[in-house]
């Protein structure tokens, strides 16, 4: 009984994803769960709806236990691969995307794009390869001058410079209505960082436990609007969220490029010499790969069949309540032989009394029995 419990409430959280209601999505596959813990589909269900919610820790736990369960579950690969690319382990999420693109179906090739992501992970690994590399540029100690007759003297020590203050680095990307910042710390505590949001600037505190607190001011390009800005603590950054207050794209993220918000107690803050900073990650153009990637897909087009399901899904996506209550109720109770999207139609029809089959064929009983249709009337 339990397992058919479980079944249900699955499927119940499969059309909540569908709908996009991913918080009552993930307590309904937590429910599937605890009703049967062996449901592997409930902890991919769950990761795909952790992603949707930027949870991409729990979504790489879930997926995780779905390949543990199933080493052959392709979608479970999938979705880590797309937990540990957010959380930027791209060596862990290009094994993943490789281990599912041997097992992806054709029908499912297309929608995974795992070429895509192999790429997209390869690039970044490189760029970090290349960041660690050190090149040592700096001249050899010049040798000691000979001892003069006035070494005798006491020598006068020079006092050791003092060392710069350590400030934050960061990197950004934007759309019309939003700019997002990452600020490239490692393993802060959520109490420990703060994001101040002013309306045409942004101020970060980073304050760890036995260490002087870090800063960083930035004047903005344009105003944003506060209230409407978060800020995530992430494993291996702080992703702050902005809301712009008019949309459009900012030819850099900040005013004059180098403008510095004064700190408390009237200081300057320090901020990261980073005015060229890329608008991606990697530095890569993602743009011109997904221009690329789109002209690859558009030689992939779907057809025939599984064109036509396509087409019932982005229409079913689109669609408002009322009119998909009227495509599962005419396609349900007509036995797949009715998808109508108009329910003042549909609301008063009943396809069980109303039966149409193709020319041709009749409706009939496990005995053979024909059952009445509605063009049995017609003469």
């Amino acid at each position: 009984m339990a397992v058919a419990d479980a079944e249900g409430t699955l499927s119940q959280a499969t059309a909540q994803f569908v709908n996009e209601d991913y918080d009552e999505a993930v307590e309904t596959f937590s429910l599937a769960i605890e009703l049967d813990a062996s449901l592997t589909a409930a902890f991919t269900g769950r990761a795909a709806a952790y992603l949707k919610l930027d949870k991409h820790t729990e979504a790489l736990q879930d997926a995780n236990t779905a390949i543990s369960q199933d080493a052959q579950c392709e979608v479970a690969y999938y979705r880590k691969g797309l937990a540990c690319f957010e959380l930027e382990e791209y060596e862990t999420a290009l094994a993943a995307f490789k281990q599912g693109q041997t097992l992806v179906t054709e029908k499912n090739a297309p929608k995974r794009n795992y070429g895509r992501w192999v790429r997209k992970c390869e690039t970044e690994i490189e760029d970090s390869e290349e960041e660690m590399e050190v090149v040592d540029d700096d001249e050899p100690p010049a040798a000691p001058a000979p001892a003069a007759a006035a070494a005798a003297e006491t020598p006068v020590e020079t006092p050791p410079a003092p060392p710069a203050p350590r400030t934050l680095s960061y990197q950004h990307y934007q759309s019309l209505s939003h700019c997002t910042v990452s600020v490239m710390e490692k393993k802060v505590k959520p109490e420990e960082a703060t994001v101040e949001f002013l309306g045409a600037g942004l101020k970060i505190t980073v304050a760890r436990a036995g260490a002087e607190p870090v800063e960083l001011a930035l004047a903005l390009y344009d105003e944003i609007e506060p209230a409407a800005c978060t800020y995530k603590v992430l494993g291996t950054k702080i992703e702050i969220k902005l809301k712009k207050k008019s949309p459009f794209q900012w030819p850099q993220l900040e005013a004059g490029g180098a403008a510095v918000l004064p700190a408390a107690g009237g200081g300057a803050a320090g901020v990261a010499a980073n005015n060229s900073a890329s608008a991606y990650a990697s530095g890569t153009d993602w743009s011109k790969v997904d221009k690329s990637m789109t002209e690859e897909l558009e030689k992939e087009k779907p057809e025939g069949e599984e064109a036509l399901n396509e087409l019932f899904k982005s229409i079913y996506g689109k669609a408002n309540e009322e009119t998909r209550r009227a495509m599962n109720k005419s396609f349900q109770t007509s036995g797949g032989t009715v998808l109508s999207t108009n329910w003042g139609e549909v609301g008063t029809t009943d396809y069980e009394k109303e039966r149409q089959a193709p020319n041709g064929m009749d409706w009939k009983t496990w005995e053979g029995d024909k059952l009445p249709m509605k063009d049995d009337n017609k003469d």
